[in-house]
């Protein structure tokens, strides 16, 4: 199984490569980052393409990319970046649909697994007044309806998810562990539980399309980290 991820030098897209690498199933992974990975990070079956620019993608990057059987989309910023959040997945997930439908290579009735990362607290109403990081919210909650928009539109050539973790406690980080068991699994999630779900659901595809929310991840992440299935 060959899979393409964004966002792998960030927090959350560190631990969901990092399940990716451990998963037997998966057997390619490219890594398209502005930067390389860091140097304790590598894998007979991981590449890392470094792309300049990721709102357009020319014919010779999308020959590498067009015959992958899932995609992570962890890239992304906590601020109103127009167009790190809103104008790079789009353009990502249009250009390599696009792609697919043109492409011989592609098995008909193939359908990529595609996985949007955006955030629990995103705001989908843009005419609602919001207490805190008002911009920021509505602008990846107008991204994420996109992703779902999108996904309808390509239903024929991929299955679409957007996964919205809370709070992400990074393993061994005290402050962050106590705040986990503080607010509870339907507001923060470890990274590990993070990681091991995403992987899970790029190979096996079993939740139902579209939004899949923190508390799921927390207590399917735990299971899979648990030896469960």
């Amino acid at each position: 199984m060959k899979v393409l991820i964004t966002g792998a030098t960030g927090t959350i897209g560190s631990a969901i490569l990092k399940h990716l690498l451990l998963n037997p199933a998966i057997t390619s992974i490219i890594v398209l980052s502005r930067r390389a990975l860091p140097a304790h990070i590598s894998s007979p079956k991981l590449t890392t393409i470094i792309v300049q620019e990721f709102a357009s993608y020319d014919g010779t990057l999308l020959a590498q990319l067009v015959s992958a059987d899932a995609a992570v989309w962890a890239m992304g910023t906590t601020d109103a970046n127009h167009e790190v959040n809103y104008v790079y997945p789009t353009a990502f997930f249009t250009a390599l649909m696009d792609a697919r439908k043109a492409s011989q290579q592609v098995g008909a009735g193939k359908r990529l697994h595609y996985v949007r990362v955006c955030g629990a607290f995103t705001e989908r109403d843009q005419d609602r007044s919001l207490w805190f990081y008002d911009a920021p919210r509505k602008l990846h909650g107008l991204s994420e309806a996109k992703t779902l928009e999108l996904g309808e539109q390509y239903k024929d050539v991929c299955r679409t998810w957007v996964v919205k973790p809370g709070g992400v406690a990074t393993s061994g980080v005290w402050a962050m562990e106590c705040l986990g068991g503080l607010l509870g699994g339907g507001v923060v999630i470890g990274d590990e539980k993070l990681g091991a779900f995403v992987a899970d659901l790029v190979v096996r595809g079993e939740e139902e399309e579209g939004r899949v929310w923190n508390g799921r991840m927390v207590v399917k992440g735990g299971e899979l980290l648990r030896g469960g299935k």
